[in-house]
């Protein structure tokens, strides 16, 4: 990605202001859509517990429309250590119906930060 973002871990939530997709991913040819889902994994190494909350996949079209993107994963509680994460998975859309490409090569998933 080419646009800053905000994270907010305590709240678990992911923006970016004025994403263009066109300009601000770095896409593979033929991706006509992408999808967006942050996650929070909670986990205590010790006791082998964990938590994972997922936002809901945000999916849009890759063109040159503003957009005001935002993801929430709220953190679960109770766990000494909670990683941030975004994954960015691309489509190509044919006849109305969005297929994941072949070549997940660019599909991404991002640690954002571990607190």
């Amino acid at each position: 990605m080419r646009q800053p973002h905000n994270l907010d871990a305590t709240a678990g939530t992911f923006e970016i202001q004025n994403f263009i997709p066109a300009v601000d991913l770095i896409k593979p040819e033929g991706a006509t859509h992408a999808t967006m889902t942050s996650a929070s994994l909670g986990i205590d190494f010790d006791s082998g517990n964990s938590a994972l909350v997922q936002s809901a996949p945000l999916n849009f079209q890759i063109d040159s429309t503003t957009q005001q993107l935002e993801l929430t994963a709220t953190p679960p509680t109770g766990l000494p250590f909670v990683y941030q994460f975004l994954l960015i998975e691309f489509f190509q859309e044919v006849n109305a119906v969005q297929y994941p490409l072949n070549n997940g090569s660019y599909n991404v998933l991002f640690i954002l930060d571990l607190s």
